[in-house]
């Protein structure tokens, strides 16, 4: 309701990312089940959430110890030789403690090993790790081991009935933690095969690097246009068919131009998390209804920048997501008198700056196609064209897969993409799906310098198959 009201920036991307999920049939094909979505979400904080449960775990049984010994106080007492309860408690303990010790440990060092021998190790390797949820399964198995070790030390204090209700709630960590080692195995022996390791890197690439990559640079590009989409009043500066007195830049290449008007002095580092576009439109449409009445009073002549037609402008240098710099500021004016307390005030609020980044995937798009463009390297330079072919085509589905997943329709109702979408790591606002083909580079050249010995692998790069 909020966002709504407001106009915030975060609400038009849920809108677009919304939109989006619902009409791209690539997306919905690869889409994950609700429980890989939730280990997946859980795995970006592996300690958290076991820690949590650690906490949990000891709270309930302090809770029920307190309960039975002040409350519901049981008038037999432990005897000195171990009950079945108490069997059970160390059967369980062991059990736990040995798979924590022997399966991941094992299993990992094994996949580890075989990844070694891939050129793509790094996106393997991380691939795996969290799509397996290795991590937080094993963490999960260890922090159970240390809640047992803690309620051992209490074991001789507490009545059977505590001690029961201990082993029922460690007894469910336990299946729980099972259905993890379970999982955990299965997906192991998927990512050991070729053919399904492929499917997998697709679709962890599709479902959680693709999105955070999208996030970010249609925010951006939100942002950036917002002027042309309607939503902060215009003109753009170097707009040429409007011959208004004032511009609005929205760009941090006006980082340095004119004077500050609203800043904020953090003295940590701070991020800009979201930007409320309607308080924002309301102070920047006061801003140029004054400058415009006051150069017409004055008779004033423009004095264009940089050939421009506009005499006062008015520069938004700094985009959500990126950390707020002070020097910088969220609003600079060149010419003209500048803003109002309450316009500063406004513009200030419509800034939502925050102590937390924004999550960012620990790999990229370009990451998981290097990886595959080194492949499929070494398997050339190896002189072995089956591998290469093999190698080709899995770097090429791939990409091919996250070019469809890109695919949207347009408000106008045309299809469009966004891997046509400007890169904000790019100094230059380069297309993202040409820094994407720009990897392709160093491959290209070793091919046209294996062109005296063989043309095998040109006619194999010069010819892709369509998809």
């Amino acid at each position: 309701m909020q966002g709504w009201l407001l106009n915030t920036l975060s609400y038009r991307l849920r809108r677009e990312l919304r939109e989006w999920r619902k009409t791209n049939n690539t997306i919905r094909k690869y889409t994950w089940p609700w429980y890989q979505r939730i280990l997946i979400d859980a795995g970006n904080h592996p300690v958290r959430v076991p820690f949590g449960l650690f906490w949990a775990v000891l709270l309930f049984s302090g809770a029920t110890w307190g309960y039975h010994a002040y409350y519901a106080p049981v008038t037999d007492i432990p005897p000195s030789s171990l009950p079945i309860t108490d069997q059970h408690f160390f059967a369980l303990w062991t059990v736990q403690a040995t798979i924590a010790a022997m399966v991941y440990p094992i299993v990992i060092g094994f996949v580890t090993l075989l990844l070694q021998r891939r050129h793509s190790a790094k996106a393997s390797l991380q691939i795996y790790l969290h799509d397996s949820a290795a991590i937080l399964t094993g963490l999960s198995a260890l922090f159970l081991v240390m809640a047992m070790g803690v309620q051992y030390f209490f074991i001789t204090w507490v009545g059977k009935q505590a001690l029961a209700n201990w082993l029922i709630l460690d007894s469910v960590w336990f299946l729980v933690n099972s259905v993890g080692v379970i999982r955990f195995l299965v997906r192991t022996f998927d990512y050991l095969r070729p053919e399904q390791r492929a499917n997998i890197v697709r679709a962890y690439a599709i479902n959680h690097v693709w999105p955070a990559e999208l996030h970010r640079n249609i925010e951006y590009n939100l942002f950036t246009g917002a002027i042309g989409y309607g939503w902060l009043p215009g003109p753009g500066f170097g707009s040429e068919s409007n011959n208004s007195v004032t511009a609005i830049l929205i760009h941090s290449f006006g980082r340095d131009k004119g004077d500050i008007q609203v800043t904020d002095q953090k003295k940590d580092k701070w991020f800009i998390n979201d930007v409320r576009l309607r308080p924002l439109s309301w102070a920047i449409r006061n801003w140029q209804c004054r400058e415009e009445m006051l150069a017409l009073s004055q008779n004033e002549e423009m004095n264009p920048f940089a050939g421009m037609p506009h005499s006062r402008l008015l520069v938004l240098p700094s985009p959500p997501g990126a950390p707020f710099d002070a020097r910088c500021g969220l609003c600079r004016t060149e010419g003209g008198t500048g803003l109002r307390w309450w316009e500063q005030w406004l513009v200030r609020h419509s800034f939502v700056l925050s102590r937390k980044e924004k999550k960012k995937a620990a790999l990229s798009i370009s990451d998981i196609l290097n990886g595959l463009i080194a492949e499929t390297q070494v398997a050339m330079e190896a002189a072995e064209e089956v591998a290469f072919r093999e190698a080709l085509e899995e770097l090429v589905d791939t990409q091919a897969t996250l070019i469809r997943a890109g695919d949207f329709v347009a408000d106008t109702g045309q299809r469009d993409n966004y891997v046509n979408l400007e890169s904000r790591d790019h100094v230059f606002g380069e297309q993202m799906h040409v820094l994407w083909l720009r990897e392709y580079r160093r491959l290209i050249e070793t091919v046209v310098e294996k062109l005296p010995t063989s043309d095998t692998y040109f006619k194999s790069m010069v010819h892709l198959p369509s998809w």
